[in-house]
């Protein structure tokens, strides 16, 4: 408590032993209130945290997903393999590691030549649409406007 609280306590104890009141305990009894109050809110704030990061978890391995759906349409005979000496491939590879590796939804085999490694992502298919089986229902309505997106007559990400 900082001076003023203190002061403030002060002043209604005085005035509760002067008087006869219990300004004192209603003041105690009002910041217990807010207290109660602002725990609740934090609460919440928690469960909708908690939810959000959920749902990002769900937006990761779809974006993941339409990476992977755009190099399999890009380059069908190596949709899957990455070189480490392509930094733009490295980049993408981070991602899926981060976001489908890490979680178990893939695996990665790792070969070495001469200009570094190649790396081969071996998703698993059934953990990936598992883990997107009950989708939030944002993340939902945005993957059928995705499965009904078309650019020139093929369908863009088939989910």
């Amino acid at each position: 408590m900082n001076i003023g609280q203190r002061l403030w306590f002060a002043g209604l104890l005085l005035i509760d032993w002067l008087f006869g009141t219990r300004l004192a305990l209603k003041e105690v009894e009002r910041r217990r209130q807010r207290l109660a109050e602002a725990e609740a809110q934090l609460e919440a704030i928690r469960q909708e945290a908690e939810r959000l990061t959920a749902v990002l978890e769900q937006v990761n391995i779809a974006i993941c997903l339409f990476h992977l759906r755009q190099r399999q349409l890009l380059i069908p005979e190596n949709w899957l393999c990455f070189q480490s000496a392509d930094e733009h491939e490295a980049d993408l590879l981070d991602m899926f590691i981060e976001h489908l590796v890490k979680p178990r939804l893939a695996a990665i085999e790792v070969r070495e030549n001469e200009t570094g490694y190649n790396y081969r992502l071996i998703p698993d298919w059934a953990a990936i649409r598992a883990a997107l089986e009950n989708p939030d229902p944002d993340l939902d309505a945005w993957m059928e406007n995705m499965v009904g997106y078309r650019i020139g007559g093929e369908q863009w990400i088939d989910l």
